[in-house]
């Protein structure tokens, strides 16, 4: 199937905006491509790894997150370790 990089990458980067945390398998199948297809796509496009730019927009949120309520508080969840 031919598709536009451009296209399909702006599709992966408004997704990943909504819910930066999904995984590749949902980002492929709401994308209606291959799980390589999307990993193939944000090289092309960005140079970076799924990864990587997932990482940034996950970062990005946590900032705006701060910057729009700078006195929030910031809760950490630290769970056990298995034994």
């Amino acid at each position: 199937m031919s598709y536009d990089s451009m296209l399909l990458y702006e599709r992966i980067s408004l997704t990943l905006g909504r819910s930066p945390s999904i995984s590749l398998g949902e980002l492929s199948r709401k994308s209606h491509v291959s799980p390589r297809t999307v990993q193939n796509t944000v090289m092309a496009v960005t140079g970076k790894k799924l990864r990587d730019l997932r990482n940034e927009f996950l970062l990005a949120g946590f900032r705006n997150a701060l910057l729009s309520e700078p006195a929030a508080t910031i809760k950490v969840s630290v769970g056990r370790r298995p034994s």
